[in-house]
């Protein structure tokens, strides 16, 4: 054997050598790939292991809450079924509360019957006496009537009694007012006439001044009964002017001649009012001071922007309790011994001063 041949062996050798090496290495590739793979497959599984362990203990949390909302509901169906027992012996009760009051409706029921009986005798019965009570009420409508119409009667004539005492009255103390200054009138007349010579001058003088003072008197009755007649006619006339209050009450004390009376009045007070009526009433007011009051008198006259106050005050014995309801009607008068003893005898007057005012 050459050495040639023998570098051909090991060529072949070495040849076989790498093509077995190379078989070992797609071998080592191919078993690298698998063991690649198995590890992917691997960590795949532990990833679904994990996925299965988280699942799991989700699966034992839902488990225990489980297992707790069973016992939950389980004691509640248990508290139900005590609950049901419990409503079951109260229907129990109810059952023979129900058949107790049906007992008692059955009881009530035939009550009831026989109070319908006897409320339908009460209607009859109450029907009679209704009927018994319209006659007996229309027998006292008549009769109360009757009595209405008697006490009508009774009323008017004690009126027209006591209007006519009252124009009784009237005519004696109008008599009397009108015979007393007509009597002085006619009296002193007489004796001027008859006695003018021998009558000194100042009698003379004196005896005008009386007959002058009674004709005054006379003419203001006989304006008060005018003017009451005018008032009742409604043709009392009036004319309206600006007077000055106090120059007004100031003439009508000059006018009367009298004397004591305070005035106390602002002088700038003035009224729209007609004159000769404002006279009459302060004459009629101060007269019945005069007659029937005492000293001292004291005319006020005040203003409170809307009305103008006049008062007429005296100090007399003033007027009955029972009388001031009537002070301003017709004829009326106080008691005689009264109005005498505060007038101290001047007489009653006719009653129409106040009347007039």
């Amino acid at each position: 054997m050459t050495l040639r041949d023998g570098n051909d062996d090991d060529a072949s050798a070495l040849r076989s050598a790498t093509g077995a090496a190379r078989v070992v290495a797609a071998d080592i590739r191919s078993a690298t790939g698998l063991a690649v793979a198995a590890t992917i497959d691997m960590r795949d599984a532990i990833g679904d292991a994990r996925d299965a362990t988280t699942k799991a203990r989700a699966a034992t949390v839902s488990s225990r809450k489980s297992d707790e909302d069973f016992r939950r509901v389980d004691s509640e169906t248990r508290k139900s079924s005590a609950d049901a027992r419990d409503a079951t012996a109260d229907t129990r009760d109810a059952t023979a509360d129900s058949r107790e009051a049906t007992a008692d409706s059955r009881d009530a029921t035939a009550d009831s019957r026989d109070a319908t009986a006897d409320s339908r005798d009460a209607t009859a019965d109450s029907r009679e006496a209704a009927a018994d009570t319209r006659d007996a009420t229309a027998d006292s409508r008549e009769a109360a009537a009757e009595r209405g119409h008697a006490e009508d009667l009774r009323r008017t004539n004690e009126e027209l009694r006591r209007l006519d005492e009252l124009k009784s009255e009237f005519v004696a103390m109008a008599s009397h007012e009108l015979r007393t200054p007509l009597t002085s009138i006619t009296g002193f007349s007489a004796t001027m006439l008859t006695r003018w010579e021998s009558l000194s001058e100042h009698d003379k003088y004196k005896f005008v001044g009386i007959i002058d003072t009674q004709a005054q008197r006379l003419m203001r009755l006989v304006e008060s009964l005018l003017t009451i007649s005018r008032i009742e006619s409604g043709a009392l006339n009036t004319t309206h002017s600006a007077i000055t209050v106090c120059d007004a009450i100031d003439q009508t004390l000059r006018d009367l001649d009298v004397a004591g009376f305070e005035l106390r009045c602002a002088p700038v007070i003035t009224v729209s009012a007609d004159p000769d009526h404002l006279q009459h009433v302060m004459v009629n007011l101060v007269s019945n001071a005069r007659k029937h009051g005492a000293a001292p008198f004291r005319i006020e006259v005040s203003d409170d922007g809307a009305f103008v106050s006049i008062r007429v005050i005296d100090h007399g014995v003033g007027v009955p309790a029972k009388f001031a309801p009537h002070l301003f009607e017709r004829f009326v008068q106080a008691d005689e011994d009264h109005s005498r003893s505060a007038s101290g005898g001047m007489g009653r007057g006719a009653g129409l001063g106040l009347s007039i005012v």
